[in-house]
């Protein structure tokens, strides 16, 4: 199985910074996963949260913001001192430390006030950077991945879902079906909604199979069983005895 680091290495360095991805990279993994967020001037930012209170200094919404508003916030101190001052990373810098890596993923949350100009701009990042080709697009959003088809038909799209939510009536009986529907392909499952038979039909249809977010071993030794292509982790260094 390939290895996605989830945030970047986040037990060594603060979720969703440079830092974070720069010690993913020595750990030898196979792609990055992070999250991005339209800034109030259009700059595509790193940010699991729509807002910043919870990994910075600061508190606001990231669409409230200017990309030079947010540079005054410390987005490391929280995590340790060694980490102060780190800023939000803006897209095309994370671009240029990750770019060396096979799968750089993507996740689109939904976008507020439904602006899904930012897949439009994320997807010209990465024609900017020459990394089209390692681009992968998830989202828990529909609409989402299907605006990033039509904005490049080339452009690979994965479905994010948790079955234990409760919105998801439209695809809970049969993801793989929803995920073909949409012209995903990659499946990102929560890890315990998947078995052997929906792994087997999603390879069936093309679909690669990335399990979210397996951080213990046993759980790997689940997911090697049943055939997942890779882990979206938070601990890669725990988890390469499963690279392969």
């Amino acid at each position: 199985m390939k290895l996605i680091s989830h945030r970047g290495a986040v037990k060594k360095a603060p979720q969703n910074t440079l830092s974070a991805f720069r010690a993913a990279l020595e750990m030898q993994i196979d792609g990055v996963e992070t999250d991005v967020h339209f800034t109030k001037d259009r700059k595509v930012v790193l940010c699991h949260n729509t807002d910043i209170d919870a990994t910075s200094n600061g508190t606001g919404f990231i669409n409230d913001m200017t990309y030079e508003e947010l540079l005054q916030y410390d987005f490391g101190g929280w995590f340790g001192e060694a980490f102060k001052g780190e800023p939000i990373p803006e897209l095309g810098a994370f671009l240029d430390l990750v770019g060396g890596v096979g799968i750089i993923n993507i996740e689109i949350k939904t976008p507020y006030n439904s602006n899904y100009d930012i897949v439009d701009e994320t997807i010209r990042t990465f024609y900017d950077k020459g990394l089209f080709e390692k681009l992968l697009i998830s989202s828990f959003d529909p609409v989402a991945l299907q605006r990033a088809v039509s904005v490049d038909k080339d452009a690979k799209t994965a479905l994010l879902y948790d079955m234990t939510k409760p919105n998801y009536a439209d695809f809970r009986a049969d993801p793989v079906a929803y995920a073909v529907k949409l012209g995903c392909r990659a499946i990102h499952p929560f890890m315990l909604n998947i078995n052997m038979r929906n792994v087997a039909r999603a390879h069936e249809y093309g679909l690669f199979v990335n399990p979210w977010t397996v951080d213990r071993v046993s759980t790997a030794k689940r997911m090697q069983k049943i055939g997942a292509d890779a882990l979206i982790t938070n601990v890669p260094d725990l988890m390469e005895p499963f690279r392969g």
